[in-house]
């Protein structure tokens, strides 16, 4: 019968089936919530509070974490017994898995076990605490050595530090435009763009969406950026004579005479 039950809950999901289990063999099997969600929402709150708020801490970090970065979010000691215990313990009870090689050096690299489970974890943090988290995880993860622009960007801006976050957006568009991912490049300038940034910046993301453009065989768009890069950056600098080439070749393919010859003037 109580086989016959969780089959019949867990509709084919090999996750959803696995917590049917454990929550049986925990002896929660009458109690169990009906979505994958739920209950792995109601498990979590059933835990220790110092298991929690790890818990939390790593799921701002993302799908995979470091226990240092973890320390450093609950303003711990480097390698504090209390988080170094209750990792292993998580890794035991199936939450976390530890990764055999880390992104960093000489970092302890873990991961959640369930995309899930980290999900429910990160809904349980008040706004406050995503904000103060993120920032805390940015910084972290810049002294760490993060590569991914793009992924420190977004930690700025949920951190409530756009300027910053603009920055590194800019960053990850340049990396999009070297890597010939324009596509990913134009993303990262409508999020930077988002973040309010001013002046020369705001000159720089318009250059590269120009140049992003022009590989896209897209003139008008790319006519439209150089413009607004133009009018941004320093008037003569390296960068200024770059957007109005692209500027006068735009407006020369699509037969935009008047346009042509105002930049040529300029």
């Amino acid at each position: 019968e109580t086989l016959a039950r969780i089959v019949e809950h867990a509709g084919g999901n090999a996750f959803f089936l696995e917590e049917l289990i454990r929550a049986e063999a925990d002896g929660r099997g009458a109690e169990v919530p009906g979505t994958v969600l739920a209950m792995v929402r109601t498990r979590l709150e059933n835990m220790e509070n110092d298991a929690r708020r790890l818990l939390r801490a790593a799921s701002v970090l993302g799908a995979s974490f470091w226990r240092a970065g973890v320390e450093a979010l609950l303003g711990a000691a480097p390698k504090s017994p209390d988080v170094v215990g209750w990792l292993a313990e998580l890794v035991e009870r199936e939450v976390f898995v530890r990764r055999e090689q880390s992104r960093f050096a000489g970092e302890e690299e873990y991961a959640f076990r369930h995309a899930i489970v980290r999900e429910a974890a990160y809904a349980m943090l008040t706004d406050d605490d995503k904000r103060l988290g993120h920032r805390l995880g940015a910084e972290w993860l810049v002294k760490a050595g993060e590569r991914d622009a793009a992924a420190l960007a977004r930690h700025f801006e949920l951190g409530g530090e756009p300027v910053r976050a603009a920055s590194f957006y800019l960053r990850a568009a340049e990396q999009g435009l070297e890597g010939n991912d324009l596509e990913a490049a134009l993303v990262c300038v409508e999020r930077g763009l988002a973040c309010s940034p001013a002046g020369e910046v705001r000159g720089l993301f318009h250059l590269i969406a120009a140049e992003a453009y022009r590989f896209k065989g897209e003139p008008s768009r790319e006519q439209t950026s150089a413009l607004e890069a133009m009018e941004l950056l320093p008037r003569g600098d390296t960068r200024w004579c770059i957007a109005a080439g692209q500027a006068a070749i735009a407006s020369g393919k699509l037969g935009d005479r008047e346009r042509l010859e105002s930049v040529a003037g300029e």
